[in-house]
C-alpha cells in the first residue's frame, strides 16, 4: 500500500524567501511511504514502512501579512 503522509504548517516569512517579508505562508510537506501489512490472528498490524524519496515541499501563493 502505497501512502501519502502531507503535513501542512504555517509560517511568517520574515526573510521574504517567497514573497513579501512579513507574509504568512502554508507550507506543505508530502513524503510517499510503502507500507506493508500482516494478519495476525484476527487483526492486520503494519509490518514495515520504507519511504520512498524525499518530502516534497511547495508554499501556497498567500501574500498576507503578519500584523
Amino acid at each position: 500500500m502505497i501512502v501519502a503522509f502531507s503535513t501542512v504548517r504555517t509560517v511568517v516569512d520574515a526573510e521574504g524567501r517567497y514573497g513579501r517579508r512579513g507574509g504568512i505562508h502554508a507550507v506543505t510537506a508530502t513524503t510517499m511511504f510503502r507500507d506493508r501489512w500482516i494478519r495476525v490472528a484476527d487483526q492486520w498490524k503494519m509490518k514495515s514502512r520504507e519511504q520512498l524519496g524525499g518530502a516534497t515541499v511547495s508554499v501556497s501563493k498567500s501574500d498576507s501579512t503578519a500584523w
